[in-house]
């Protein structure tokens, strides 16, 4: 038996307990805004307590093992007494003829069609019958130890019988009782998220959504495994396709695909990252939401490559021999084993600090020289760059052009 939840809290219990868990996890992190309505620190533990308890109940697979077991033992005494049946109906037939009433006492020839009731009494009936005529059947090998023993057997199958019933009644109550706690918890749950939601509501987005629980069909919201993971070695980046419905990712790391280690958490699809061991590593990402976390996405292979140094003795001149005209000339020592060099620019009024760097271009030379802007400052740093690796920046200079 699959263990579902009701349809009236339109989630599975093995949903319901990992959405509990996040919801709660971010409940604590907001326990302050929670309080302006009225859910104390108090209220919060309650509601662990509630999960815990409920993560503790059987699930229905444990419930039916029990009634499995249950009606197993039954089964199998049921055969039994069947067997010792036939066996006293054969004697029967031999002391008192096929035709006869006496043997019919003994004989059904619908033994495996009897229901456990029946085949109950006609097993205690076989019983009286051959107490009455143990003296004719003594003859053909019918003693007293096997009237004996099948008094046993029937009252073996009719504690089997008693036993199977009261297992069918334990997991029809602790599956009600399962249900009633489920319902008493979704409701706590639905409740949370949605002062959850009033709480963040265009304030912070991130945390709102982490108290959305539904998608616009009304079901639970779902994650699939992070599409085009991959890894680029020259820029040190991880990155990866959004996830619809996910808040958060996480990476993980294993040396021997077995025992795997988080190596990073964010909101963001990439991630920057210069491996520092080797020879070889394997990595793979999963999405997050309130309800936890989806499936990871196939491990890639990453073979440990040693990144360049950054480029030295990095320098920045103007040359203004040729007005109206002035040119910044930038210089910088070249790095053994780099193809490339990747040059980043800020440029910003006189005196005001770097602003935002822009990729302007890879160099397969150590320098470069371009016209400028008068009146503006100029800042660099350079990366060096091959088709396996790239180094950190270099250290930043700076120039001012003057008007």
């Amino acid at each position: 038996m699959a263990d579902n939840g009701s349809a009236s809290i339109n989630m599975s219990y093995p949903v319901l307990i990992t959405t509990c868990n996040a919801i709660h996890s971010f409940m604590v992190r907001d326990t302050t805004q929670f309080t302006a309505f009225g859910v104390l620190t108090a209220n919060i533990t309650a509601f662990q307590t509630k999960i815990t308890d409920f993560e503790a109940l059987p699930t229905d697979d444990e419930l039916s093992a029990v009634l499995v077991d249950a009606t197993t033992t039954k089964n199998t005494i049921a055969n039994d007494l069947r067997i010792m049946i036939r066996g006293f109906a054969e004697r029967a037939r031999m002391a008192f003829g096929a035709e006869s009433g006496k043997y019919k006492l003994f004989h059904n020839k619908d033994l495996t069609k009897m229901n456990d009731s029946e085949l109950l009494v006609f097993g205690r009936m076989v019983k009286r019958s051959a107490d009455l005529y143990h003296t004719e059947l003594l003859v053909y090998g019918l003693t007293a130890l096997m009237i004996t023993n099948l008094n046993t057997k029937n009252n073996d199958f009719e504690d089997a019988i008693n036993d199977q019933r009261n297992a069918v009644a334990d997991r029809d109550a602790a599956t009600n009782n399962r249900a009633k706690k489920a319902v008493e918890l979704y409701d706590l749950l639905t409740s949370y998220c949605e002062t959850g939601k009033v709480i963040w509501y265009e304030t912070n987005e991130a945390y709102y959504n982490d108290y959305v629980i539904f998608g616009s069909n009304g079901q639970p919201v779902t994650l699939i495994a992070p599409d085009d993971f991959s890894y680029d070695s020259p820029t040190h980046k991880f990155a990866w396709t959004a996830i619809e419905n996910a808040t958060s990712y996480a990476i993980e790391s294993s040396v021997n695909h077995t025992d795997w280690s988080q190596l990073w958490t964010g909101s963001d699809t990439q991630f920057e990252f210069i491996p520092t061991t080797g020879p070889t590593t394997e990595y793979r990402c999963r999405g997050r939401n309130s309800a936890g976390y989806g499936p990871f996405c196939d491990a890639i292979t990453i073979i440990y490559v040693e990144p360049l140094p950054p480029p030295a003795s990095i320098s920045v001149t103007t040359d203004n021999l040729n007005p109206p005209e002035i040119y910044i000339d930038l210089s910088w020592a070249a790095v053994v084993g780099a193809t490339y060099y990747k040059v980043f620019e800020s440029m910003v009024n006189i005196g005001q600090p770097a602003g935002t760097y822009t990729d302007i271009g890879d160099f397969t030379v150590s320098n470069l020289r371009k016209l400028a802007i008068r009146n503006h400052r100029y800042y660099y740093h350079v990366k060096a760059g091959n088709v396996s690796t790239m180094s950190n920046n270099s250290t930043t200079v700076e120039v001012d052009v003057p008007l």
